[in-house]
């Protein structure tokens, strides 16, 4: 079908700019995931190894489970079979295959669990085991920049994309194979498309098309906890934004309400404030569905006659059963090794703070170190940065509380508002459930950190731009 021309030559130019833009935006984001994808994976093999990243590589077998269709083997229900997140496994296993390199075979695994400081493959295996971190680093990376772009334009997302890329504790781990930038990328992924979708919505796109989104983040939201438990903060905060929408909306319907036909405007403003959090279930739903489908610990029922007696117990679980008990695995998991590390516990709010604060801005922020010291809870030597950084980043909290007002005066798109609740959840959770001032506990909110900061120095870069002078005629 062709499109009818625009009236004017201006409507024309206008449309040419747009589609123009959005254009170099998809390049730009292309761009920025190869360029850091391989900045990662310039220095993958010089990272000291990890002893954790061992453990993963020990468990890539669960890789040719899953492709073999062993669902109901019954290694789903041994103890690595929820105690590290599978998708990492996964990816560490299939860049394995990629490179024509063996999995540890399981009794690997056995050994690590004896013993930590085992080795469970060659230094080339471990290599190939840390590509899919530094590609999904990558991917994070672009995802932040596209989440930029929606809130504050092209240059706050660069900036945003490239204080991601630099911050020593996103760049460790996006050269480690683990869990943790793999579940940050998916994070980012999961709201940069939440985040258009709401963009979208705003401009009131068809049903159909806000039903095939809300699939889409849900699925992509399941991977995230697939990656790591702490991938829920995806869906926690797609949640708190279609709340932010069906309030928004609610209330400036309510304040152009037509007195004569108000029964209908009502029903009107019901329905549309009912749309959001529809969506929102139906992601949940999704994520649960794929979390479980891809997470065969959670179904398996290997026929009786192969469960061992140490398994039996777990093979009774059902689905909620076998749920909470990962749930509160990890939470023994974390009281354990606080018992075994008390110069790392936090224990109390006070100290949960003031590490998110000092370490969380100082050390762990852009300006720190390549590798800290966690025996020092407080090191002005590493945290230095935070005097730096913690005021750029309220800064720029404070520019989007002052963009809110202005998008609600023109009755834009609130993307302000939802890059504020965003960092608020990640501030939040990450400083009431932080379990020890361990790095990988505070890379959740640096993210939100970045994007913050990059409002600061977008406006900073904003002020020193000579401006275009008028020809005098």
């Amino acid at each position: 079908m062709i499109r009818p021309l625009p009236k004017n030559r201006q409507d024309f130019y206008t449309q040419m700019m747009k589609t123009s833009s959005r254009s170099a935006n998809w390049w730009f984001g292309l761009i920025v995931a190869v360029v850091t994808s391989a900045w990662f994976g310039s220095g993958i093999g010089s990272e000291p190894p990890f002893v954790d990243e061992w453990a993963y590589l020990s468990q890539a077998y669960f890789t040719d489970l899953l492709i073999s269709g062993r669902r109901n083997d019954p290694a789903w229900l041994e103890y690595p079979g929820y105690d590290l997140p599978p998708l990492p496994k996964y990816l560490i296993g299939g860049s394995l295959r990629l490179a024509g390199l063996p999995r540890p075979p399981r009794d690997m695994m056995v050994r690590w669990y004896n013993n930590t400081s085992t080795k469970t493959g060659t230094d080339a295996m471990l290599r190939a085991g840390r590509w899919p971190s530094a590609v999904l680093g990558g991917l994070g990376c672009a995802m932040i920049y596209a989440i930029g772009v929606l809130v504050g334009g092209r240059r706050l997302g660069l900036i945003a994309a490239i204080l991601l890329a630099i911050n020593p504790l996103y760049r460790l781990h996006a050269r480690r194979a683990m869990s943790d930038v793999p579940a940050e990328a998916l994070i980012l992924l999961t709201l940069a498309i939440g985040l258009w979708a709401l963009h979208q919505r705003w401009q009131e796109i068809r049903i159909s098309l806000s039903l095939m989104i809300s699939v889409i983040v849900g699925i992509l939201g399941g991977l995230a906890v697939l990656a790591k438990l702490n991938g829920a903060l995806a869906l926690m905060t797609i949640g708190a934004w279609a709340t932010m929408e069906a309030i928004l909306c609610s209330a400036r319907k309510l304040a152009t309400v037509n007195q004569s036909n108000e029964s209908t405007t009502v029903q009107r403003l019901v329905v549309r404030a009912g749309e959001p959090a529809l969506l929102t279930l139906i992601s949940a739903i999704v994520g649960f569905a794929t979390f479980t489908f891809l997470n065969p610990y959670m179904t398996a029922k290997p026929p009786g006659a192969m469960i061992p007696s140490t398994l039996a117990e777990v093979a009774r679980l059902d689905l909620v059963g076998r749920a909470k008990l990962v749930a509160s695995h990890r939470a023994g998991v974390s009281t354990q090794a606080a018992n075994l590390f008390p110069h790392n516990a936090l224990r109390t709010l006070p100290d949960k703070v003031a590490a998110v604060t000092v370490q969380g801005f100082g050390r762990f922020g852009p300006l720190g170190p390549g590798h800290t010291d966690s025996t020092k809870r407080f090191d002005l030597a590493q945290d230095w940065g935070a005097a730096v950084w913690l005021p750029l980043v309220l800064g720029g909290l404070m520019l989007q509380i002052r963009k809110t007002h202005r998008q609600w005066r023109s009755a834009t798109t609130p993307t302000s508002l939802a890059l504020i609740l965003m960092s608020a959840i990640a501030f939040l959770v990450v400083t009431l459930f932080i379990p020890l001032a361990w790095d990988r506990y505070f890379l959740s909110i640096q993210a939100s950190a970045a994007l913050l900061g990059a409002t600061t120095i977008n406006a900073l870069v904003a002020l020193l731009r000579p401006r275009p002078t008028k020809p005098a005629y």
